[in-house]
């Protein structure tokens, strides 16, 4: 099984590619809409009209990765909270170990 710290790297990865993402759209957006002040025939205004719909989909996509995000943070908790579990229960099996030893 992968370390928590291997499994957070993960998480870490996902937020940057989301913000990647998200500057992208908004460069993307920017562009697109300024598009107007040159692109004046109905070609730009099909462009506009149809990279709303685009918008939209990037919009949840990024949603997305951030809940990704926040999914595999949550893992890489249990995965930490399991281990120091195990840990406890060994040590704490160890008196009972030894003392059979003794028998």
């Amino acid at each position: 099984m992968p370390a928590p710290g291997d499994i957070k790297r993960k998480a870490i990865r996902v937020k940057s590619i989301n913000e990647k993402l998200s500057k992208g759209r908004d460069r993307c957006q920017g562009y697109t809409y300024n598009s107007s002040l040159w692109w004046k025939n109905e070609a730009g205004k099909t462009l506009r009209s149809e990279y709303s719909d685009i918008q939209a989909d990037i919009t949840t996509l990024l949603t997305s990765m951030s809940k990704l995000e926040g999914c595999i943070n949550k893992l890489a908790d249990k995965v930490q909270q399991a281990i120091d579990e195990r840990k406890s229960r060994t040590e704490k099996q160890k008196p009972l170990a030894l003392a059979v030893k003794k028998k």
